[in-house]
């Protein structure tokens, strides 16, 4: 398809500059010659425009000498090259413009280090292969060190060795997830190699972008608060069946309504023993011996002060509604359990 000069004029410097009448005839063709959804256009457009882009290459390596004379490259023996369209883009490649912008282009390809050694084999065969083989579904990271080992199992250089084993430290502390999605946010090859600034989502090929998989970065941040929102909701359900059990327990103080008072015997707040394990950290101290964990729920003499305080929490007022470390010297226990 690409190889088809009146559908795809190879005079064009970049995809981008082929005018959209040409890749909706390319499209419409391909619609009536297989059964493609509407929906994969996108990665057929971008499938042709490396193929296009490759095709153009070729004929550069085969047929085309730089600093040769114009004249000398207005033959082409490649029979399915249009002659008129061969003279304007040797033309192209002629031009200062051309090699001045050739140059930029090898400068940067010299500055990638992260070489794959998976041949002509695409990723997206790799990852099948693999579970085929497996039943295990690969993630980013997984392909990225598939694809940068030698089959001798040595990586291709030390560049993509540095990175295959941050990949693997990560994945070792990282909580395993039950997703079989090949790419999440923060995942192991994410924190390596960093957010997806490009407008696709590195590691996994052609096709996908940020956008399409994972919404745009509001809806990220707002899942991500989401997910964080639901962690801390399940974590204090948690907590709160553990407290009942042990409000439950006659031996146990955990769940128990209690009086705070100061030194001097007068009642300055109420509220819900939490917890006494040892455990525990309250403010940024741990529980144990005669220290407790309090939720308070009135404060009876606002401006009382607190016994251990924050740069937040000073007086029983600031501390209403929130988990506090008192002593159980000026907790008042004589109360029956809340549960």
């Amino acid at each position: 398809m690409t190889r088809m000069g009146d559908k795809l004029p190879i005079v064009y410097i970049s995809w981008r500059a082929v005018p959209s009448s040409n890749k909706d005839d390319v499209w419409d063709f391909i619609q009536r010659k297989f059964d493609v959804p509407i929906s994969l256009r996108d990665f057929v457009m971008k499938d042709l425009d490396q193929k296009w882009r490759s095709w153009k290459y070729d004929l550069r390596t085969k047929f085309f000498t730089p600093y040769q004379k114009v004249q000398q490259h207005f033959a082409c023996s490649d029979t399915r090259v249009v002659e008129d369209q061969w003279k304007n883009l040797v033309q192209i490649w002629s031009s200062e413009e051309f090699k001045k912008r050739s140059e930029t282009n090898k400068q940067n390809k010299s500055k990638h280090t992260f070489f794959h050694c998976a041949g002509s084999k695409s990723f997206a065969n790799i990852y099948h292969e693999e579970f085929l083989k497996t039943g295990v579904t690969l993630d980013r990271g997984d392909l990225f060190i598939r694809t940068r080992m030698k089959k001798a199992g040595s990586p291709v250089n030390e560049e993509s060795a540095v990175m295959i084993y941050k990949i693997r430290d990560i994945k070792l502390t990282q909580q395993s997830s039950t997703s079989s999605s090949i790419a999440r946010l923060g995942d192991a090859y994410e924190q390596v190699m960093e957010w997806d600034r490009t407008g696709r989502i590195c590691g996994i090929g052609t096709g996908p972008t940020p956008k399409g998989l994972w919404g745009s970065r509001s809806e990220q941040k707002l899942r991500q608060d989401n997910e964080s929102l639901k962690e801390k909701i399940d974590a204090l359900e948690e907590r709160m069946k553990k407290i009942e059990s042990r409000g439950n327990n006659e031996d146990s103080l955990a769940g128990r309504r209690v009086r705070i008072l100061n030194f001097s015997g007068q009642v300055v707040a109420s509220g819900i023993l939490m917890s006494d394990d040892d455990d525990n950290v309250v403010m940024g101290k741990k529980l144990g011996g005669e220290y407790y964990e309090v939720s308070i729920l009135i404060a009876h003499d606002p401006t009382a002060s607190l016994f251990i305080k924050n740069a937040d929490r000073k007086n029983m007022n600031d501390a209403v509604g929130s988990h506090i470390m008192l002593s159980l010297r000026i907790i008042d226990l004589h109360l029956h359990p809340i549960w």
